[in-house]
């Protein structure tokens, strides 16, 4: 599948993304990617967090692991989505079929982040 680069970044860089992941080397790494596509990124390491800053910002698109300290992504998907019909992706190194009650995701991508995986998800979202 062939990607319009152009679009996806002009529609994606002024978007408020939040992002959530636990684990810190991953985190890192990712949000490096993002970084590319995207110039207002929050970084959360927990459920908690994430709600915290879900609040106090106008997030457009929330990217999140299904793995947490405490709550899961899904859980954290479900009370963003009580708020706020926001675009959700959830990411696990874990097959999908794996979890129950994704009703409330846009979209899944396996970990590690593929690119050309993303950039498709992307453009779902925008």
């Amino acid at each position: 599948m062939r990607f319009d680069l152009q679009n996806i970044m002009q529609k994606s860089r002024p978007l408020k993304v939040l992002y959530v992941e636990d684990d810190k080397e991953t985190r890192d790494l990712t949000k490096e990617l993002f970084d590319s596509f995207f110039e207002n990124i929050f970084v959360a390491e927990d459920y908690q967090k994430a709600l915290e800053i879900f609040l106090d910002e106008e997030i457009d698109l929330v990217i999140t692991d299904v793995l947490l300290e405490g709550k899961s992504g899904v859980e954290l998907a479900k009370k963003i989505k009580s708020y706020k019909d926001v675009p959700i992706i959830l990411f696990s190194a874990y097959d999908k079929n794996r979890f129950n009650d994704l009703e409330c995701i846009d979209c899944f991508l396996l970990k590690p982040i593929d690119l050309n995986s993303f950039m498709r998800v992307l453009m779902k979202v925008l």
